[in-house]
């Protein structure tokens, strides 16, 4: 089967038979049982993305595994363990700071040179969302 484009979350028969990995025959199937919904423009169909993830969610061979319950402790454990400590409260104090007053340049670090961003510049930013656990070690 050769590879074709496909336009955003739209997918011909034959791109959805590729994705599938099912012959294109099935895929008409699919449609005129209703299976897969599809629209019709011209003498050609049209399959969203979306149809095609229903189509395999209602297919999986079991139901979705029960989600876990966590206590009030250990939901306690984990926000005390997610706070930032001092270190990296200071920095994102410094940041949040730096950012009302100068906006294009956070931290006195310029935001772009040569079309990228400065690395430090992004550090700091995934230190702020949480990305390494907020320790300030980690800007070291």
């Amino acid at each position: 089967m050769k590879s074709q484009q496909r336009v955003g979350d739209l997918f011909t028969p034959e791109q959805a038979a590729e994705y599938l990995q099912v012959n294109r025959e099935t895929v008409y199937r699919y449609i005129r049982a209703g299976k897969l919904v599809a629209s019709r423009l011209g003498r050609s169909y049209r399959i969203p993305r979306a149809s095609i993830e229903i189509l395999l969610w209602s297919g999986r061979t079991r139901e979705a595994g029960p989600l876990r319950e966590y206590t009030t402790g250990e939901i306690e454990e984990f926000l005390q363990r997610d706070q930032l400590d001092e270190g990296a409260r200071a920095i994102a104090d410094q940041f949040l700071a730096s950012s009302a007053d100068h906006r294009h340049a956070p931290l006195g670090i310029p935001p772009i040179q040569s079309g990228k961003p400065c690395h430090s510049f992004l550090y700091a930013l995934w230190g702020l969302a949480g990305m390494s656990g907020g320790r300030s070690s980690d800007f070291a």
